[in-house]
């Protein structure tokens, strides 16, 4: 895929790595922009890249089926997690939606989700930490 993207506009694109916790990769993008989903939708119009987005898609387990891991959020922590949520917004995300009552918060097909680990929220949630320092759930 990386390949692909490099050919199709995208000279930078990163070759994929193994995430911290090794169930999936991830694509480290120069200046920690971390939007894979935007090169990827850019991607779709060529024929070579939509048949690999599309392998990967299907070799891709779902991420509902995912046992909880160590540290993920749960019920217990919401009260923490909308401090964390509030920090955000004060911190220059004002969209941050506060946490659901399992512990995750609503950000599948939102910008936030698409917008990954951006500097802007990497810089909100180090100002946060004092909330939450753990990961994050996403729903």
């Amino acid at each position: 895929m990386a390949q692909c993207a490099r050919a199709h506009g995208h000279p930078n694109f990163p070759d994929p790595v193994a995430n911290v916790e090794g169930d999936d990769i991830v694509f480290n993008l120069p200046g920690g922009n971390g939007d894979v989903k935007t090169v990827f939708r850019s991607l779709e119009g060529f024929p070579e890249c939509k048949s690999l987005l599309n392998q990967m898609s299907d070799a891709s387990p779902p991420r509902k089926s995912r046992p909880p891991r160590v540290g993920d959020p749960g019920p217990k922590d919401v009260p923490a997690l909308r401090n964390f949520a509030k920090c955000l917004r004060q911190h220059g995300i004002p969209e941050w939606p506060d946490p659901k009552a399992d512990g995750t918060f609503p950000l599948s097909g939102t910008p936030l989700q698409a917008e990954g680990k951006s500097n802007r929220i990497r810089t909100a949630a180090t100002a946060c930490e004092q909330f939450w320092s753990g990961r994050i759930g996403v729903s």
